[in-house]
């Protein structure tokens, strides 16, 4: 092979591997690890070693903490090399509720993903008084004379949301400050629809099924109270945290009352799911303004040539899952769902530990007018509990065969036509 051939050979292989088809970065939406149930605190203590309610166990700990190692395999070590071995504070933002359990959750996750750290909560309401600046102490250390380490421990800062200033994961408890229509919590004006025919006779077998095995609830209250849905969805809410740490047989429930139960969890998160109006879109907005302004800062780094953010982690609930699912799961589908719930139960009400993961990937594009000069085209792959959604998805996202997933120009549309900017707006003070 001649001189020149050997050159071209070479600039061609430098063009590839310059232009190579890669992942750019990541926005996961977590749920938080297992935890206690709502409502009836002393069996709460009883049951769980004093612990309050609804708050992290060690099992959901545990959980968070192996996802983290899972999320460490995929995009540290074998599928992509996308995150440092060793953490980079430049590479990776942490954004949690303001609930402990979320927090803690962030901490076990980060610990799973990078063992060699110590979590930082940086909390943004710290200083918004006078008098609690400086609340919390961040350097607490054990009582070991002059203690230091000879190690160096990186320090993973989560930045924990202001709990009067929550719109991105607590938007539904907010108000629009500027809109009298809206004076009230947006969740109050979120429109049902009824998905499930629940008959009394179905509710009555239940609530006597649960008396059977546990008759605390029941001591004082009249039938009127305790024959109805709210009453059992009242029950389901300390029952099923509870039945889940006990392998379902703490209660011995039959399997016609749990999955009664369930239609009831479902019907609570999708009867205001299923119509798209004002008050769901203002919900929605400030999360879906967060997905586009961190994928739009990766594209730009990444034409730039500054790769150094490539992760954004928020810390959350399964509100915030089940908001973004009912948003882009066509309709359809989610109804069949819905229809077929023992099924579908755990995609549509997500288990402890889920996590919804935004994948944004670069490919050379086959319309580049010169091997010299490729254009990049940007798209969108997206991941539930690591099972790639394709045919689930809203027609509008047109998803492409091609690269196995979505457009980013067309993903980027779809969200901003999700979005009511006068989220800017929302008072979210407790």
């Amino acid at each position: 092979m001649d001189k020149e051939k050997w050159l071209m050979l070479i600039l061609l292989i430098i063009v590839f591997q310059n232009t190579a088809s890669g992942i750019v970065g990541v926005i996961q939406i977590n749920r938080h690890g297992a935890r206690t149930g709502r409502h009836f605190s002393n069996l709460t203590s009883e049951l769980f070693y004093g612990s309050g309610e609804e708050e992290l166990t060690i099992n959901g700990y545990r959980q968070v903490e192996k996802l983290g190692q899972w999320i460490a395999e995929r995009y540290i070590y074998y599928d992509y090399k996308l995150l440092s071995p060793d953490f980079n504070l430049e590479e990776i933002l942490i954004k949690t509720s303001s609930k402990l359990r979320t927090i803690f959750s962030a901490a076990g996750f980060m610990k799973g993903l990078y063992p060699l750290s110590e979590t930082l909560p940086v909390f943004l309401s710290h200083c918004k008084y006078e008098d609690k600046c400086n609340y919390l102490k961040d350097d607490d250390v054990p009582p070991i004379v002059n203690y230091s380490s000879r190690r160096n421990i990186p320090k993973i800062r989560l930045t924990v949301a202001d709990p009067d200033e929550d719109i991105i994961f607590h938007a539904e408890f907010c108000r629009l400050s500027r809109n009298s229509t809206f004076n009230k919590n947006l969740k109050d004006y979120l429109i049902k629809t009824e998905i499930y025919n629940i008959t009394r006779e179905e509710i009555r077998e239940a609530i006597n099924d649960i008396k059977s095995k546990w008759e605390d609830p029941f001591i004082g209250l009249p039938e009127d109270v305790i024959y109805t849905k709210k009453f059992l969805s009242y029950l389901y809410a300390f029952i099923s945290h509870t039945e889940y740490h006990f392998e379902n047989k703490y209660f011995g429930l039959s399997n016609q009352t749990t999955l009664l139960m369930k239609k009831l969890c479902l019907e609570d998160w999708y009867d205001v799911r299923l119509v798209e109006n004002c008050a769901f879109k203002l919900i929605n907005s400030p999360m879906f303004y967060n997905f586009i302004i961190h994928l739009d800062t990766l594209v730009d780094n990444y034409n730039q040539g500054n790769t150094k953010f490539k992760y954004l982690l928020l810390s959350g609930h399964d509100t915030n899952i089940v908001n973004v699912i009912s948003t882009i799961i066509n309709k359809d589908i989610l109804l069949k769902m819905l229809d077929s719930f023992e099924k579908y139960y755990d995609f549509l009400q997500p288990p402890y530990a889920s996590s919804f993961i935004i994948e944004l990937h670069a490919s050379e594009s086959q319309d580049s007018d010169h091997f010299l000069n490729p254009t990049k085209k940007f798209f969108i792959r997206i991941l539930y509990n690591g099972n790639i959604l394709r045919e689930e998805l809203s027609q509008e996202l047109k998803y492409d065969h091609s690269t196995d997933g979505i457009d980013y120009k067309i993903f980027r549309e779809f969200l901003l036509n999700k979005i009511d900017m006068n989220y800017k707006y929302l008072d979210c003070h407790r």
